[in-house]
């Protein structure tokens, strides 16, 4: 097949849609395909400020109240016609000119769909009526939706390379207990909570560290908190290879997201990639999160309880309890990997072409 990849987002930014098209483009190369990128990237234009269309028909794009998705439409149209797809898979619903453009063209489509972007009701709705089939990475993001009773959906989780992840000496005894966490610093990762509570069990006299591998608006925050505690590391994003060997020496990976209404997590890819690391997990029991963490770990019901996860963090310093979910993980990891994920579109693929 000729499959044409539509996105907001592509590297070398780092980011969650940006890991799943790379890794989708991969799979699907790997499987013999034809595939092209395309990069429609609206981030420099107010989604807030777009009046979604009450339109009928593609060419009420065309409206002067539509001047932003007339030039995108136009881009989509002589993309499609240049690289004659057989079917347009767009990986975020902001990419709304490409489907309409491939409405227009009588090509099949795909539209993806994750969490936060589901609050514009209007722009998911129309997506919708111009998708031939819905992506979704879990079922929590189904339900979350809102589908129309007719259109056709299935579930595909976000893909990792589960060979580059090297299954490091995670079970061993007798040292400080490590802790990693890696997440964008904004309010809904609840990163705080999680500096507070490690800074509570060391208190209580468990030897433990934490590293902190990301960035964004409350790294001040973060930093300020953790600046009188010298067993509490955070650093700015780093390389690919040094995020996995960094994965792959720890104990235990901890993130306990917050759910605000729509922003909350729809899967989760950095659990897989640490559990691909043989590194066991806790996470929060919200949104997709428990379908990415699967047995792999633990889950705790209030993220902002700082009691709970203190008690979540003393049951994953136990060596035997981290064993049996490193075993746990190393049993499901398979099903996330980049050939099994785009072997799976494939086949939905193939419904509607």
């Amino acid at each position: 097949m000729r499959i044409l990849l539509a996105t907001p987002d592509y590297p070398p930014p780092p980011g969650g849609i940006q890991t799943v098209t790379t890794n989708l483009e991969t799979g699907l190369e790997e499987l013999g395909h034809d595939v092209e990128v395309f990069e429609l990237n609206p981030s420099d234009r107010s989604w807030a400020d777009i009046r979604i269309p009450k339109f009928q028909l593609v060419h009420d794009l065309f409206s002067r109240d539509n001047l932003f998705f007339r030039s995108e439409f136009k881009k989509s149209i002589s993309k499609i016609k240049e690289f004659k797809p057989d079917l347009i898979h767009c990986l975020h619903i902001k990419n709304l000119p490409v489907l309409a453009a491939a409405k227009r063209l009588n090509i099949p489509t795909v539209t993806s769909i994750h969490a936060l972007e589901l609050e514009n009701k209007s722009l998911a709705q129309k997506a919708y009526e111009y998708t031939s089939l819905v992506h979704s990475v879990s079922d929590f993001t189904i339900t979350l939706s809102k589908l129309p009773s007719t259109q056709g959906v299935y579930k595909a989780p976000p893909s990792i390379d589960v060979s580059s992840y090297g299954n490091g000496n995670n079970t061993t005894s007798g040292d400080s207990l490590s802790l990693i966490s890696i997440a964008r610093m904004v309010d809904r990762k609840n990163l705080e909570t999680v500096v507070r509570s490690v800074q509570s069990v060391y208190k209580q006299g468990l030897d433990c560290t934490l590293t902190i591998i990301g960035d964004g608006p409350n790294r001040s925050t973060i930093e300020k908190i953790a600046s009188d505690l010298p067993y509490v590391d955070v650093l700015g994003w780093v390389s690919e290879e040094q995020k996995r060997k960094r994965l792959s020496e720890s104990d235990a990976f901890v993130l306990t997201p917050r759910k605000i209404g729509y922003d909350v997590e729809g899967f989760g890819i950095v659990y897989i990639e640490a559990q691909a690391s043989g590194t066991p997990v806790i996470g929060s029991n919200n949104g997709g999160i428990p379908e990415a963490v699967g047995d792999g770990g633990i889950l705790v019901d209030d993220p902002l309880s700082q009691q709970e996860l203190n008690s979540a963090i003393h049951q994953i310093s136990n060596d035997n309890t981290r064993e049996k979910y490193a075993k746990n993980a190393e049993a499901r990891v398979s099903e996330f990997d980049i050939a099994t994920v785009a072997n799976l579109h494939v086949k939905n693929y193939h419904n509607i072409i």
